[in-house]
């Protein structure tokens, strides 16, 4: 529940204020986020009440398939590791309107209708 909670209440606005593009070394990773980034956030908006709190609720993250650690080596930890977001599920995400099908299909009813003999 945690993890549904989170994409539908916190993902975006989490992505807005943690996720970057940074640097290690000469490696440039685009749209990461450090592990201690994530816990001062979760704290601050008020879903962790400590740092051990808000470690609990960023693995539970990781293990429901939220974030990971950007090589995948690493559970959830209060440093300055990087992680990302994975992409959200289709189950999750909202499902998308074509509004060119929508139109089409729109087009194709009134075609018929006005073709269709009155009586």
């Amino acid at each position: 529940m945690t993890c549904q909670q989170f994409i539908h209440y916190h993902r975006d606005l989490c992505i807005q204020n943690i996720v970057k593009e940074r640097r290690c070394g000469a490696k440039t990773s685009a749209g990461t986020f450090c592990g201690c980034d994530l816990v001062n956030w979760l704290i601050e908006v008020g879903l962790a009440s400590d740092r051990g709190e808000a470690v609990i609720y960023g693995d539970r993250l990781v293990q429901g398939g939220v974030i990971q650690h950007i090589t995948n080596d690493y559970e959830f930890r209060d440093e300055y590791l990087f992680y990302r977001f994975l992409q959200k599920s289709p189950e999750q995400s909202p499902p998308v309107i074509n509004a060119t099908t929508n139109q089409q299909e729109r087009y194709k009813q009134i075609e018929h209708s006005s073709l269709s003999p009155k009586t």
